[in-house]
């Protein structure tokens, strides 16, 4: 399992990244900021190289609850959490904060500084990154693995930063492989986007392994 010091440190580094992006520094600050980075870098390059797939391959089945009498709601814990956009040991993520409620996934998070595109308004690129990560979260609901097939976004609304968000996903059919999710976001009361996307299943043995 993922210790809590990296869990400490990958939060620490988010907040970093927003701080720097947000404000400004003298010379000297950004100097010390460089030269820490610079060799906790060169340290970490020379620790050993950790390889996620044993862990993913003995729980994936607990991840996708592939028993079909299994009708309890999957666990809330992700192995997956190094991966991008939304894994809290991934410093270049966000914080999500995640619940199963009833046939939903509810996401809440606030995107700082670090995702900001137009003035206060966050990178498209990046709602879009989270609609992809977030309708993911289906999946242990659905039982299966699979792999984004298609993901449409619609703008309805500038998407703030430094707000409150709520993502709020579901399923709405299954033919086969394919599984047709929407999903729907919120700041406040107000609709800001909305996605549709299409998952391809995979094999649950399948899942994870190297397209290499």
């Amino acid at each position: 399992m993922t210790s809590e010091p990296r869990r400490a440190a990958a939060s620490a580094l988010r907040a970093l990244n927003n701080a720097f992006v947000a404000h400004e520094a003298d010379p000297e600050l950004l100097e010390h900021i460089a030269a820490f980075a610079q060799d906790a870098a060169a340290r970490l390059r020379f620790a050993e190289r950790r390889d996620l797939a044993p862990l993913l391959a003995a729980n994936v089945g607990r991840l996708f609850r592939v028993d079909p009498a299994d009708e309890t709601q999957p666990s809330a814990v992700n192995f997956m959490t190094d991966r991008a956009v939304g894994g809290e040991t991934n410093p270049t993520s966000a914080e999500l904060e995640f619940e199963y409620a009833d046939d939903e996934v509810v996401v809440r998070t606030t995107l700082g500084a670090a995702y900001e595109g137009a003035p206060g308004r966050a990178h498209g690129g990046m709602v879009a990154a989270l609609f992809d990560d977030i309708t993911g979260f289906l999946l242990p609901l659905a039982g299966t693995p699979a792999y984004t097939g298609e993901l449409t976004i619609r703008y309805r609304r500038p998407v703030p930063i430094e707000t409150p968000l709520e993502f709020r996903t579901r399923i709405d059919s299954r033919q086969g492989r394919k599984l047709h999710v929407t999903a729907d976001c919120r700041a406040g009361d107000e609709l800001v986007a909305t996605a549709e996307a299409l998952f391809i299943a995979v094999d649950v043995g399948q899942f994870g392994k190297s397209s290499g």
